[in-house]
């Protein structure tokens, strides 16, 4: 177990709940979640490895639901929903 990688687990898991926070913003939310895969991936090998899990779920949860917003957007129209004349 390395000592130094414990870093990249807590940072997995506060951008994994920074992205499951915003995930009704596609465009932030993405880069966030994959950014927190890869400090989870990158943490795994460290003292703090059920962070670094909690990290990679809340990640991949975050992406999934952000990746669906975004498709939910695109598929909309994009136009103002309240604006119908």
């Amino acid at each position: 177990m390395e000592s130094g990688r414990t870093g990249f687990a807590i940072a997995a898991l506060v951008l994994g709940i920074i992205a499951l926070c915003s995930c009704c913003l596609p465009l932030l939310t993405i880069p966030l979640g994959i950014l927190s895969i890869v400090f989870a991936v990158l943490g795994m090998k460290s003292i703090n490895r059920g962070i670094a899990i909690a990290g990679l779920v809340l990640g991949i949860i975050a992406l999934v639901l952000g990746t669906m917003m975004l498709v939910l957007l695109l598929l909309s129209g994009g136009g103002n929903p309240y604006y119908s004349w």
